[in-house]
């Protein structure tokens, strides 16, 4: 019980509370993950070219590796993987080009619970350990804090729906070339391709049989009558950043 409590108040509502202060959630952000060891994963710098953020399971990692799948971009230097509204609300501040991926809030919610699981067993923990200090109605509450707070700054950004994302990214660098009077080399999005990032890619990217089956039971907890009010919240929201985009 007090590691659900601990969790509830480190992760949902002291997170929610520092990202309103995005220098100094991202120094900590830093500091908490200064050894982590991913290529992919970058905070903002001084050398930040781009930002591209999304809660997780937006096809982030697939997003990451399309933009710089072209030669053109292959230096770029994209802050990416923090899942948060502070990273987006900086790059605004710095007037650098900003993308910012949304997917519908239940497919996003099933996918990251899911992962979770297939990521636990991988590291040879239970899932049931972790699940018994985590209640999956927050990262309904973390999906609408994180696009809440978004909802004055869309005007200055990309905002790039999944589906979009993942059927025809060329069309997004093609916005962001526009939007931000930029040159970026645009993505050829086909089925060659997508093969090339997804065999060159950790199993979290690509669809995974492995992780669908643990899709049904997250589903069935979501359907409690007690998470009906936060999915419709966040199902509203979710429109409502579509019609601005």
């Amino acid at each position: 019980m007090l590691r659900k409590y601990y969790n509830f108040i480190t992760r949902v509502f002291l997170r929610n509370k520092l990202e309103k202060f995005p220098k100094i959630y991202i120094f900590i952000q830093s500091l908490r993950l200064r050894n982590k060891k991913n290529k992919e994963f970058k905070l903002f710098s001084k050398k930040t070219d781009l930002i591209l953020e999304g809660y997780p399971r937006s096809a982030n990692s697939f997003a990451i590796r399309a933009f710089k799948f072209p030669k053109k971009n292959i230096d770029l230097n994209i802050s990416n993987h923090l899942h948060s509204i502070a990273h987006i609300r900086l790059g605004i501040i710095n007037k650098l080009p900003v993308i910012m991926l949304i997917r519908n809030p239940i497919d996003a919610v099933v996918s990251l619970n899911s992962h979770r699981n297939q990521v636990l067993i991988y590291r040879k923990q239970d899932p049931k350990t972790f699940f018994k200090s985590w209640d999956i109605k927050w990262d309904f509450i973390n999906y609408i804090n994180f696009y809440k707070s978004s909802l004055g700054l869309t005007h200055k950004m990309v905002v790039a729906n999944f589906d979009d994302v993942t059927k025809d990214f060329g069309k997004i660098i093609i916005q962001v070339n526009k939007k931000f009077n930029k040159s970026y080399g645009i993505f050829e999005h086909n089925k060659i391709n997508e093969k090339q990032i997804f065999d060159n890619s950790w199993f979290h990217l690509s669809p995974n049989d492995e992780r669908n089956k643990y899709k049904n039971q997250i589903k069935k907890s979501i359907k409690e009558k007690r998470m009906a009010k936060i999915i419709k919240e966040s199902l509203d929201l979710y429109n409502l950043i579509l019609e601005k985009k």
